[in-house]
């Protein structure tokens, strides 16, 4: 499902947490996708470089970057929706909340876990 949105699963992962916090500090969306503040900075120069999200300096506090989607974040935001909205029923009136967390974090452990040399995946 991420590939089908040129995405690997931690891209993924930042880019739902946007979604739903448009705005948000990089320091929080950090801690939201529990990476360290490299691998978050990393992680948004590749949003940035596919033009879906951009980094703007918060005018209260100089130190902190907020993060906004784009016309063309926004727009992946919606197709993702309705992409994914008949799977998302179906979990959502499965399992519990802490459940679907469990879920979605499996998922991306599986997508960061290494592959054995010769295996191939979609994408």
């Amino acid at each position: 499902m991420f590939r089908h949105f040129g995405m690997t699963a931690d891209q993924f992962a930042v880019f739902r947490h946007l979604c739903r916090r448009d705005g948000i500090s990089q320091r929080e969306l950090g801690q939201l996708c529990a990476f360290d503040p490299t691998t978050m900075g990393r992680m948004l120069e590749l949003l940035e470089g596919k033009s879906l999200v951009r980094r703007e300096t918060d005018d209260q506090d100089r130190r902190t970057r907020r993060i906004f989607l784009i016309d063309a974040g926004r727009s992946m935001a919606r197709q993702r929706y309705d992409v994914c909205q008949p799977i998302r029923e179906t979990l959502e009136t499965t399992l519990s909340p802490t459940a679907m967390n469990q879920l979605l974090r499996g998922t991306v452990c599986v997508e960061r876990r290494p592959r054995p040399t010769g295996i191939r995946t979609t994408g």
